[in-house]
């Protein structure tokens, strides 16, 4: 992670001699859930290559998943209280973004690049005295086609609608956790990473549909 970090802030540092654009942006709508994405994004960063370079960074709320079933699998068999549950995801990315083609005029992109996610499922059974959260970190790959709608000179409406998918990976919480690699570390009876992941909400295929406004810096 330390040297990735390196490579990103040398590139970082290199794009004041090379780029020629810089545009932020803020869009709404389904990423991972009901949410919203932030973006940065540098035209040209080296010379001669075909594609823009993104970041992103997105949250959302999704529901968290199944509450006894994740009471059972990670905590104990009781059944009191009152469920209650609530879910948020945290999505990073980068993109290489591509002009493909206009359609009717318009330009389309096509744009692909890794995904970083943090989900958080919040479980709280009212009256039964148990609380508790459980935890996942996923690395995946998103790609999909955006278009642009100039409304000024700087800004312009982004549609965008495309898909990310993640790997499975370590699910945790309270003081159990489960792999794919099915080696629990404190696992409760025979429960398995398949029974984790079928209680548990964390992103897998994820459709993107979104719109917003960028604006040219």
């Amino acid at each position: 992670m330390k040297s990735l970090g390196i490579v990103v802030a040398i590139m970082v540092l290199s794009v004041p001699v090379l780029a020629t654009d810089f545009s932020a942006g803020l869009q709404i709508g389904q990423v991972g859930g009901k949410g919203g994405q932030m973006q940065f994004a540098i035209d040209e960063f080296a010379q001669n290559f075909p594609a823009s370079l993104r970041w992103t960074a997105g949250y959302s709320r999704r529901d968290a998943g199944d509450p006894l079933g994740a009471r059972r699998v990670f905590i104990n068999d009781n059944t009191n209280g009152t469920p209650d549950e609530q879910g948020s995801l945290w999505q990073f990315g980068m993109d290489f973004v591509i002009p493909i083609r206009h359609i009717g005029g318009q330009p389309v992109e096509f744009y692909t690049g890794p995904r970083y996610s943090r989900f958080l499922a919040s479980f709280d059974f009212i009256g039964g005295n148990e609380i508790f959260d459980i935890n996942s970190r996923q690395w995946g790959w998103g790609f999909g086609l955006e278009s642009r709608f100039a409304m000024s000179e700087r800004a312009s409406l982004l549609l965008s609608a495309g898909i990310e998918a993640y790997l499975d990976d370590e699910i945790y919480g309270h003081d159990t956790a489960y792999s794919p690699d099915d080696e629990p570390v404190n696992g409760r009876n025979d429960y398995t990473f398949d029974d984790a992941d079928e209680v548990i909400n964390q992103p897998q295929w994820e459709p993107r549909l979104l719109i917003g406004v960028t604006w040219s810096l």
